[in-house]
């Protein structure tokens, strides 16, 4: 669902794993949210064009 007025700022959260559920990010609203302070993103919220830019860091091997 695409929003209907423009976006005003934005939110940040940690990605802590991935299935083929989606992807499950801790939020930084704490634990008293979601499912102890994590909820998993359904693949398809990634091609609704409300993602505008997604960030990931590995480990250097």
């Amino acid at each position: 669902m695409r929003h209907q007025r423009p976006l005003e700022g934005g939110h940040e959260v940690t990605a802590d794993a991935s299935n083929d559920q989606g992807l499950k990010v801790e939020d930084s609203w704490g634990t008293g949210w979601g499912g102890d302070g994590c909820f998993t993103v359904p693949w398809s919220f990634f091609d609704t064009g409300d993602v505008q830019e997604v960030h990931t860091m590995a480990p250097k091997t």
